[in-house]
Parts: structure tokens; C-alpha cells; sequence
């Protein structure tokens, strides 16, 4: 039941009301700090190695990024415990216009094989998935994570008639064995290797 409430929240674009950055939006809060503004580490504990700045920590899911500049990030209420949504959201600026990465994680031990089932079941059935898009490789990050990553294309007529949009889910187990999904979403017609290649160098468990 858990896993299938994240994986509501990774497929169904916009059931979060977290939107990419195409034109005016009022989920977008710019008073926000940027990735730029943050601290890198906690100076605090001297024992801890130093973090690469810029590094964004998702506590919920014990893992973090460095996704560089052009990312502004949002902080909702929709991270409520009990959510299966993880702050921050990173809403894609500048170059990243259109982009967005959201991290969801479960409450409980689960699998990532589990998880690729329910999701493609999901994605198949929706009339919005364009037919056959659904891609399955395995990736590995520079730090260790090992896991699956889906990918497929969708229509979006809420906002964009007719735009169509590229869903890249990754998938893996934290420390404590919960399934973490990483979804990065942008549109279907601009490439997305850099910000791809972003997650494998940067992704690791916190």
C-alpha cells in the first residue's frame, strides 16, 4: 500500500501540485534560496567530511545530490509526515527551464523490483503515456547506488495542449532498504543527458 502511494506520487504529474517552470506559476515561490545560497556542510560537526558545495540533502530518503546552479528550490506543506514526497523540489531554472526533480521514498522496507511492477502497470494503463515510450535500464552512480532506471514519455493538457513530457525514475534502496525514487521530468523534445548524468555522478546515500 505504501509503495503504491509513492508511486501515485511519481507517475501522476501535477497530483502533488508541483508544476516545471513553463510561464506564470503560483507554486513557484522565487523568495526561495537557490542552490547557490545553501551551505554545504554543517560546520558544527568537525568530524564530518566536507560536503561538495551546493550539495542538497533529502533527510526523508537519507540521500543527496549536487544538481549545480539553475535549480530553485521549493519547500511545501505537501511534506507532511506521512507524505511519500521529500523536500526540497527542485524546480529547473535558466538552462534547466522546464525541468523538475522530485525524490519520493516509502515508510517501510521495500523492493525495487516491486516497485518497476507497479509503476509500469500504472504508465501502461494511462491513456496520457505515449504507447511503447516505457524503457527499462539498469544504472549504477558513481558512489555505489545501484538500481533501475524507467523512463517514458506523456502528454500533458492540463497547462500545454498537447506538450509532451519525458519522465526519467530512478529507482533503488536506501540504507535501511526503503525504495527512493528519483523522478526527473522535462520535455520530451529537450535533452536531458546533462542533468541524467548529474544524478549518476552525484547520487549517493546520506
Amino acid at each position: 500500500m505504501v509503495l503504491s502511494l509513492l508511486l501515485c506520487g511519481v507517475f501522476f504529474f501535477g497530483c502533488k501540485r508541483e508544476y516545471p517552470n513553463y510561464g506564470d506559476n503560483p507554486q513557484t515561490n522565487t523568495s526561495k534560496p537557490s542552490i547557490n545560497q545553501l551551505k554545504a556542510a554543517d560546520e558544527s560537526d568537525a568530524n564530518a567530511p566536507a560536503l561538495p558545495q551546493g550539495t542538497v540533502i533529502f533527510d526523508k530518503a537519507e540521500i543527496l545530490l549536487v544538481p549545480g546552479e539553475e535549480w530553485d528550490l521549493i519547500k511545501t506543506s505537501i511534506s507532511a509526515e506521512g507524505s511519500s514526497i521529500c523536500i526540497p523540489v527542485l524546480n529547473g531554472l535558466g538552462g534547466n527551464n522546464g525541468a523538475m526533480i522530485r525524490v519520493f521514498t516509502t515508510e517501510e522496507k521495500s523492493e525495487v523490483e516491486t516497485a518497476i511492477s507497479i509503476l509500469k502497470t500504472q504508465v501502461e494503463s494511462n491513456p496520457n503515456t505515449i504507447k511503447n515510450s516505457f524503457k527499462l535500464t539498469e544504472f549504477n552512480s558513481v558512489f555505489g547506488v545501484h538500481g533501475t532506471q524507467v523512463s517514458y514519455d506523456y502528454l500533458v493538457k492540463r497547462f500545454l495542449t498537447g506538450k509532451k513530457f519525458r519522465a526519467q525514475v530512478y529507482l533503488f534502496q536506501n540504507s535501511k532498504k526503503r525504495c527512493v525514487a528519483i523522478n526527473f521530468i522535462t520535455f520530451a523534445d529537450k535533452d536531458s543527458a546533462r542533468i541524467q548524468e548529474m544524478i549518476r555522478d552525484t547520487l549517493q546515500l546520506n
